[in-house]
């Protein structure tokens, strides 16, 4: 079975080197274009092509799929089955219907919760006792075709949508090799609209807290929002960012967002129903500390309301 396979982040790759380890004929790699790094400006390829081309496999990085664009590939490639992993871009019907097994998706969600792009940052914030991994059939909606295969995992009270990621992308390569070898065979499962959640990029100013919220979904948030795309709190003008924060009591204390203790080891903020421990803080434009050393040299900083 020729095998095109279409991804872009880390997640995607994984998926590319277990097929690859597994013998799986991969006859090419679909990712997107290549981004500028940093100030340099230097090249920086996907994680995808990176494997690809460890791998001496052809990559193509179309600017986008339309008709004209893409089919000459697809023709000249003529894989039996597409394999998605968060390429990015919509399928067109024509790149749909090409191949003989169709296109496959591995989704990071147990669908149809969490459609959408950030699937695996939601479910921890939204405090969700597990996730797992779908592969579906795909159709030409978001997120929205049949189901082949899934597998479930658990979230602790430790994870963040990091380590939720790393395991979601193990589960995730592990599923989608025994799955193509049960195509075919498989009774694809159509999803229930009506059950459905929408996971959407997140924006800017999402990453935020608020205080007024309850402690819990508070903490959740800085969890499932860490590391990518991280979280902070505005404090006197200056937004602080959060790397890890615990709850430190369940009291309620009024006003939210007030300053209740800063101290060699604790910065406590009140939150709706709690009160949240600060423990490695970015101050604007300095790296990441441990409260403990950001107040030797910040003792000023929160002022104790």
């Amino acid at each position: 079975m020729r095998i095109m396979f279409m991804g872009t982040p880390d997640f995607a790759a994984h998926c590319l080197e277990k097929l690859i380890a597994d013998g799986y004929e991969v006859c090419s790699v679909v990712t997107r274009a290549d981004a500028k790094k940093d100030r340099g400006q230097k090249i920086k390829f996907s994680p995808v092509k990176e494997v690809a081309l460890a791998n001496n496999l052809p990559v193509y990085q179309p600017l986008n799929l339309k008709e004209e664009n893409f089919r000459e590939i697809l023709e000249k490639e003529n894989p039996d089955l597409i394999v998605v992993v968060a390429y990015g871009r919509i399928l067109p019907p024509y790149v749909l219907s090409h191949p003989k097994y169709g296109c496959i998706n591995v989704h990071a969600s147990l669908l149809p919760k969490y459609r959408g792009s950030a699937p695996i940052q939601y479910a921890v914030a939204m405090g969700e006792q597990e996730s797992g991994v779908t592969i579906m059939q795909m159709n030409e909606g978001l997120d929205t075709g049949d189901m082949l295969t899934k597998c479930v995992v658990p979230i602790t009270s430790e994870d963040t949508g990091g380590s939720l990621h790393d395991k979601l992308m193990e589960a995730g390569a592990k599923l989608l090799t025994e799955t193509i070898p049960q195509l075919g065979a498989i009774t694809p499962i159509a999803q229930n609209d009506s059950e459905s959640t929408y996971a959407p990029p997140i924006k800017k100013e999402e990453t935020l807290i608020s205080f007024e919220n309850d402690v819990h979904q508070v903490l959740n948030k800085i969890r499932g929002f860490y590391p990518f795309p991280g979280t902070g709190f505005s404090y006197n003008g200056k937004v602080y960012k959060i790397h890890k924060a615990e709850l430190y009591s369940e009291v309620d204390c009024k006003p939210y967002g007030k300053v209740v203790e800063f101290s060699k080891n604790k910065l406590l903020i009140s939150a709706k129903g709690g009160i949240i421990n600060i423990v490695e803080i970015q101050p604007p434009n300095k790296k990441k500390m441990h409260i403990s050393d950001f107040y030797n040299g910040n003792k000023e900083s929160f002022l104790l309301d």
